[in-house]
């Protein structure tokens, strides 16, 4: 009896010194209860489907440094949204260099780009729609949702390197097919989404870590990688697949929209230039931003630096072309 109150003991003690290091020496978020789910396009493969996160929900970012970064008050990246009468939305939209989950939401591009429009009394809200993985046609469907909720007074799409685009956009063949199906943004109710592991997860940091590494894990094993799923195009058809998508945001958004390539290995710089202005598209480049100087470790998403020149390019832009009356 001595001893199984010992080894109870000890294993009491061992769960709450775990507890701590894990919330509160390291950090490590619960998991939080309210993410839900949305039926986009059939034909997005894995993204066929839109989860929307809670607000201040927690993600746990290795390249920012092995910390917690939070989503704002409506469960999106970048800096808290606020919604008035007299308000208005500016869209931003790219890949996980625009998302920019490695650092806060007021650090950050559209966090910068926020400050700056507040110090100028503007009445645009920044709303971050950035994803990972995500190539201007996905991100179509990712505005359509969201535009339900975000009147689009301003959309800016954002792009930083023409080889990560032509990676994503082998996913997809030409013509690519914008229709949007009927079940689209159709919300799906998740059988038993409170369960007793879920409750447990949500009360200790270190089960749902765990419970964390466990899925990534399988997820590994089950899902293909973009290597796996993409095919190698030509850059010419890269370039005709973001033609098809700048021309769609145009018909569909005229004036509102914008479009800035950051994309310095772009071997269609004139070409595209060429393209946006017979089209009348709002077209600007940036080819400082992507310098390794503005790189975490030279290599991977925008720093603290690049997040700034980035936020403050945006706002600057915008201005001058009178674009944020």
């Amino acid at each position: 009896m001595k001893h199984l109150l010992l080894v109870t003991a000890s294993l009491i003690v061992a769960i709450v010194l775990t507890e701590f290091v894990v919330n509160v020496a390291i950090g490590y978020p619960k998991y939080m209860f309210g993410r839900r789910t949305y039926k986009l396009q059939r034909n997005l493969g894995q993204y066929a489907q839109l989860i929307w996160n809670p607000p201040y929900y927690g993600r746990w970012n290795v390249e920012g440094r092995n910390k917690t970064v939070r989503y704002n008050n409506l469960g999106l990246p970048g800096p808290n949204i606020v919604n008035q009468i007299s308000s208005k939305h500016c869209l931003l939209l790219g890949d996980s260099y625009v998302e920019a989950l490695q650092y806060s939401g007021d650090i950050t591009a559209a966090g910068v780009f926020s400050s700056e429009l507040k110090k100028n009394k503007s009445r645009y809200q920044v709303v971050n729609l950035g994803s990972s993985a995500h190539d201007p046609y996905i991100l179509w469907f990712r505005l359509k949702f969201f535009e339900k909720y975000f009147s689009p007074d301003r959309i800016v799409l954002i792009y930083e390197r023409f080889d990560t685009m032509k990676r994503y956009f082998g996913r997809w063949e030409l013509p690519l097919d914008f229709a949007i199906q009927n079940s689209f943004g159709v919300q799906i109710v998740l059988k038993n989404p409170n369960t007793i592991a879920h409750k447990l997860r949500s009360s200790s940091s270190a089960l749902n870590l765990m419970a964390t590494l466990k899925a990534k894990k399988s997820k590994n094993t089950n899902e293909l990688s973009i290597s796996d799923y993409s095919v190698t195009l030509e850059n010419e058809a890269v370039y005709d697949m973001l033609v098809s998508c700048l021309k769609k945001y145009y018909e569909e958004y005229g004036d509102k929209f914008v479009f800035v390539s950051l994309m310095g290995d772009n071997p269609y710089k004139r070409e595209l230039y060429e393209f946006c202005h017979d089209q009348g598209i709002n077209y600007f480049t940036n080819y400082n931003v992507m310098n390794p100087s503005n790189l975490i470790d030279g290599t991977g998403h925008l720093n603290e630096k690049g997040n700034m020149l980035l936020g403050q390019y945006m706002f600057s832009l915008l201005r001058e072309g009178k674009y944020l009356d």
